[in-house]
C-alpha cells in the first residue's frame, strides 16, 4: 500500500479557498484575518513556529460557518 504525502499547509489553504466559495460572502475573509493576527503576532516578537501556528489557526477560524447569515450574526454578536 502506497503512502500519500499530505502538505498540512496545502491542506490548510485548500479550506481556505473552499470557505471562500461557500456562505462568507467576502472573498479572503480567512486569508486577511490571518495575516492580521500574524501581524499581531508579529509585533509580540513571537517565534516563526507560534507565527505559522497562529496564521494557521486563524484562517480556519470560521470553518463552521456554513452559512452568510450566520456568520453576518456572529460578527454582530448576535445569537
Amino acid at each position: 500500500m502506497r503512502k500519500l504525502q499530505i502538505s498540512l499547509h496545502e491542506t490548510i489553504f485548500s479550506l481556505s479557498d473552499a470557505l471562500d466559495l461557500v456562505g462568507v460572502d467576502q472573498i479572503y475573509h480567512s486569508k486577511r484575518v490571518a495575516y492580521m493576527a500574524a501581524e499581531c503576532g508579529k509585533a509580540l516578537n513571537w517565534s516563526k513556529d507560534r507565527l505559522d501556528d497562529l496564521f494557521l489557526a486563524a484562517i480556519l477560524h470560521d470553518c463552521g460557518v456554513f452559512k452568510t447569515d450566520i456568520h453576518t450574526r456572529l460578527t454582530r454578536f448576535e445569537a
